[in-house]
């Protein structure tokens, strides 16, 4: 799975739009979306992610099997 799929299912369980998202890494919504099409996201915004949802960076990179 890669880190866009690991955020788009973090954020359908947790019922967070991609414009809470932009909003929460400081990004336009079109700039989320590219990240998500290209799976372009910087290790800021993993770190971010995981501080959001509480998960770790070695999960989102997919380093890990589970996350917390």
């Amino acid at each position: 799975m890669t880190t866009a799929k690991r955020i788009d299912s973090l954020m359908r369980i947790n019922r967070f739009k991609r414009a809470d998202l932009a909003r929460e890494l400081s990004i336009s919504p079109s700039a989320v979306t590219q990240k998500f099409k290209g799976d372009r996201f910087t290790l800021r915004d993993v770190c971010r992610v995981a501080d959001i949802f509480d998960v770790s960076v070695d999960w989102l990179l997919g380093r890990e099997e589970a996350s917390k």
